[in-house]
């Protein structure tokens, strides 16, 4: 696998749908893929779980922060979880963290579905999401720092988000032309049914299916990519 990411650090990474999550990310230019997962320098990750952290996937960091909102209920418990699992690496703490506030900088900052939640369909507009992401690249980065963020894209399944409350959340898709700025400088996409966590919502069952969906989105995203540009995973990443 890649810079030596086995599908163990890909999925204590990416989490739930780990195979689509990460093919998209791993599926940017080769050279550029390479300077971002080489990237020696310090490293935020914007709202990371007590199950993926996706910021793992920096084996040469220096310093990496998880930053746990504060408005999070569960923030005690996602900060108690995370300190007791990295506990013996001195690289990585978790910190309190506003995400239309935030502080410090750094050489990369990556976010995996959170755009999403933050600029709800219905209480924000795209341009409230541009806005943030020029404010993030403006004030936070180093010069040549990169923002990544992973996203949850109008693919098939997005037509079906009553079955998994993603509608009734108001949980924003988005279309990659959607998340363009005078910042970024790549994009990528995969995934037109495999991006449905069913594993976590029928464990046995749900991993077969992931499995099969999985298989038939390689040969999806192989013959029809160019044509469908809404997929369910969007990687956009921007530079400073």
């Amino acid at each position: 696998m890649n810079h030596n990411l086995d599908n163990y650090i890909l999925k204590s990474s990416f989490g739930w749908s780990w195979r689509t999550w990460s093919r998209a990310f791993l599926g940017l230019e080769k050279e550029l893929l390479k300077n971002i997962l080489e990237n020696d320098g310090n490293i935020l990750e914007v709202g990371p779980s007590e199950h993926s952290q996706v910021s793992l996937i920096f084996l040469n960091a220096k310093k990496i922060d998880l930053g746990v909102y504060k408005k999070n209920i569960k923030r005690q418990f996602l900060i108690n979880t995370l300190e007791k699992k990295f506990i013996n690496d001195p690289r990585i703490k978790t910190i309190d963290l506003d995400m239309r506030e935030l502080e410090g900088k750094y050489n990369l900052i990556i976010m995996k579905s959170i755009l999403g939640g933050i600029f709800r369909d219905g209480e924000s507009s795209i341009d409230d999401v541009l806005n943030l992401i020029k404010k993030i690249v403006d004030n936070n980065l180093f010069e040549d720092g990169y923002l990544i963020s992973l996203d949850n894209g109008k693919g098939f399944l997005h037509y079906f988000r009553d079955l998994y409350g993603a509608k009734k959340n108001k949980w924003r898709f988005f279309k990659q032309e959607s998340l363009k700025t005078k910042y970024l400088i790549a994009q990528n996409n995969f995934g037109f049914l495999s991006s449905f966590s069913l594993s976590l919502r029928l464990p046995v069952v749900g991993n077969i299916l992931e499995n099969f969906l999985h298989i038939f989105d390689i040969l999806f995203h192989k013959f029809f990519s160019k044509k469908i540009s809404n997929s369910s995973v969007i990687v956009s990443v921007y530079k400073k």
